[in-house]
């Protein structure tokens, strides 16, 4: 897994529009040293997050998915959601893998406590 999917989506969005790392900075009202930092890795704030997926007309998510499909990508409503998506994003594999056998687990409570509501009203 790539360590910087968001700078390599960004470099890419910013190509495809024959932006300069200078036009884009000043497009969005950024620095050009904090747009080449994001392209080479540094986390933005969720502010900017928006900003570029607003600017090249893509979810945020997509800018943090491996994923090319930009249709794929469901809206996150929670802030906090989103950014622990980012934060294991960048984790290594292995941690990866802990963090989505936690979540699979809490997931499939959930589903049988639904599945056991719902029984319980009928």
């Amino acid at each position: 897994m790539p360590q910087n999917v968001l700078g390599a989506k960004l470099k890419k969005l910013r190509k495809e529009q024959n932006l300069t790392q200078s036009e884009l900075s000043r497009l969005l009202g950024l620095s050009e040293n904090y747009i080449a930092k994001v392209e080479s890795g540094v986390r933005p704030s969720m502010e900017t997050f928006r900003k570029l997926a607003d600017f090249f007309q893509v979810p945020i998510e997509y800018l943090v998915s491996e994923r090319e499909e930009q249709t794929a990508a469901l809206p996150v409503r929670n802030p906090e959601v989103f950014e622990a998506m980012v934060e294991v994003d960048r984790m290594e594999s292995e941690d990866q893998r802990l963090v989505l056998d936690v979540v699979k687990v809490i997931l499939q409570k959930n589903r049988c406590q639904v599945a056991l509501e719902k029984k319980g009203r009928k």
